[in-house]
């Protein structure tokens, strides 16, 4: 499997987090994903886009995905091989669940529940048919996300339902009509195939113009004693694009809080809002590795703190 998807990560050096406000009493409307000419249905509460990965000559996966605030919901349809998508999940099992995964047996439900190395919460089902191997996959930043529970408990294969329903189905349902996490964003694409074991990389650019908080040195200068500046970026190292973001075909925007030091080095950083799939550890990584020359307050070397965006696309 290869795939050489173009990959372009843009850096923004923000004074505050610029991203819109969600009405947490919005009604989410969901909808049935059922492709004409294919066994599954599942139950959505955001558009599936679908993307076209070529395993070999005769064979394709299919990967549908979608994104509702910071949750990501994914089916996967692949045929029968010694390679293909399924294979990619049984990776990410092994590495981010520490699990052991097991057969993908005809007319059978593996189910596989865990929080993973990106701190998102997530939920695996898979099935076969003699013809197909079906993967139902849903992650989000809370446990018991109930849009999580309700996508793969509605997963269905020729009508039949891959898991018993919940025990309280009603209030499930109730419950996934309204967002509760904070906002985020993702933008899906298509590619020719994914490609788990590669790694991709980016370009970014950003300004420097004000900070959200500073602290001042505590000594004195004898000179400029009234002089100002802003901090001034040196350089801004690329953040890796993770095997399996690339192999999910995953984008959205990481935004982070870092503390530029007074002494030229680069203090706490948080996230503000993450990414799953090891993202917001690389945005995290390239924030720590930046250079700069720090602000000036009053002529002396001030701490300052930055919001910065790093935006993450597969086109």
């Amino acid at each position: 499997m290869k795939v050489f998807p173009q990959i372009l990560i843009f850096i923004f050096v923000l004074a505050g987090a610029l991203f819109g406000q969600v009405n947490p009493n919005a009604e989410v409307k969901w909808s049935i994903l059922e492709p004409g000419g294919d066994a599954f249905s599942v139950e959505t509460p955001s558009a599936m886009t679908v993307n076209r990965m070529k395993i070999d000559s005769k064979r394709t996966t299919l990967l549908y995905s979608g994104e509702l605030e910071r949750r990501y919901f994914f089916v996967a349809v692949d045929f029968p091989g010694s390679e293909g998508f399924f294979s990619v999940v049984e990776r990410l099992i092994e590495e981010y669940g520490n699990a052991e995964p097991g057969p993908i047996v005809e007319g059978a439900t593996s189910e596989y529940q865990f929080k993973g190395l990106d701190n998102f919460y997530h939920r695996i089902i898979q099935t076969r048919t003699p013809a197909k191997i079906y993967t139902f996959h849903a992650l989000s930043p809370k446990e018991n996300d109930p849009m999580v529970t309700r996508f793969v408990h509605s997963a269905k294969i020729a009508g039949k339902d891959l898991l018993p329903p919940p025990e309280s189905a009603a209030q499930l349902r109730q419950e996934a009509e309204v967002p509760k996490v904070d906002n985020g964003s993702t933008n899906s694409s298509s590619a020719t195939a994914a490609e788990p074991n590669s790694s991709g990389s980016g370009a970014g650019s950003g300004n420097t113009q004000t900070a959200t908080g500073t602290s001042a040195a505590n000594e004195s200068s004898n000179n400029k004693v009234n002089e100002n500046k802003n901090l001034r970026l040196r350089t801004k190292p690329r953040p890796e694009y993770t095997r399996f973001a690339r192999a999910y075909f995953l984008s959205g925007t990481v935004v982070i809080r870092a503390t530029f030091m007074l002494n030229g080095t680069v203090g706490n950083v948080e996230v503000v809002r993450g990414l799953p799939f090891g993202l917001s550890d690389e945005a995290i990584k390239a924030a720590k590795a930046m250079t700069f020359d720090p602000a000036i307050r009053k002529g002396n070397p001030a701490t300052v703190i930055r919001t910065i965006e790093y935006a993450f696309t597969i086109y």
